[in-house]
């Protein structure tokens, strides 16, 4: 009972972050997951890659409702979507196939670093300003999108990391339509890169009771159900306050959780 309330908590954290920042609430899910499982006594070889697998299921549900929310507001730019996904779909099974093929203790580290470059960007307000937008197309959507997938993918996040920033500064496009966007790009990225960790780690001897390859379905279940719920308040909050604020306050926890995942302290 404990671990499903601890489950719905940080489902509804990452709920509130996806519809507020654009940020895939997998930088708060991922490490919660990591320690969770650890709790649990899951085998050090599998536990991040089962806590990153289990972060992609539940976003695809968090994705889908904070992009519903912000379409509704007219916010999603469906042409980036629809022009960035099968270059997206393509990056997020390489992010895959490469998490497979990285040590348990290797990918929990590099993810540590990954949360320190994130809280970097999140404390020095890296999205700044809307650029001129004048960076072709052609050249930035297969970049991009490969990008994004790929690293979204590896660290079970949603995107909004790296989709928000290049939305805004590259496309010319106001923060609050990169933030939505971003959202429907987070259920794409989700739904194909928990498709290649379930193929990753298929038939593993070590699986937990519910694992459908490393992604635990109890969990993701429970997470998402919070997180489907939060989102739509996160995108309402995002229209009424200042999210850099927020955006500043996680900065300082992830610099903590970073380097906790490092072994640090």
């Amino acid at each position: 009972m404990t671990e499903a309330l601890l489950l719905f908590l940080v489902g509804g954290i990452a709920g509130l972050l996806a519809g507020l920042l654009g940020i895939g609430g997998g930088i708060v899910l991922v490490p919660a997951l990591i320690f969770l499982f650890e709790s649990l006594s899951v085998p050090p070889e599998i536990l991040t890659h089962l806590a990153v697998g289990t972060s992609l299921a539940s976003i695809i549900f968090t994705g889908a409702a904070s992009a519903w929310a912000h379409h509704r507001r007219k916010n999603v730019d469906w042409s980036i979507v629809w022009g960035m996904a099968p270059f997206i779909v393509i990056g997020a099974q390489i992010g895959a196939f490469l998490a497979g093929a990285i040590e348990g203790g290797d990918l929990k580290r590099l993810f540590g670093y990954f949360e320190l470059l994130i809280a970097a960007r999140m404390l020095l307000s890296w999205e700044g300003a809307p650029g001129a937008g004048r960076v072709s197309k052609r050249l930035l959507y297969p970049a991009g999108g490969l990008a994004i997938g790929i690293v979204s993918s590896l660290f079970g996040i949603g995107g909004g990391t790296l989709t928000v920033p290049l939305i805004v500064t590259l496309m010319g496009r106001p923060i609050k339509t990169a933030v939505g966007t971003s959202s429907a790009q987070g259920a794409v990225i989700a739904i194909f890169g928990a498709i290649g960790f379930v193929h990753q780690g298929w038939g593993h001897p070590s699986l937990p009771p519910g694992a459908w390859g490393y992604v635990s379905i109890p969990a993701a279940l429970l997470i998402a159900a919070a997180s489907a719920a939060a989102a739509p308040l996160g995108a309402l909050l995002a229209h009424r306050i200042d999210p850099s604020y927020l955006s500043r306050f996680f900065g300082i926890l992830l610099i903590g959780v970073g380097m906790r995942l490092i072994g640090l302290f």
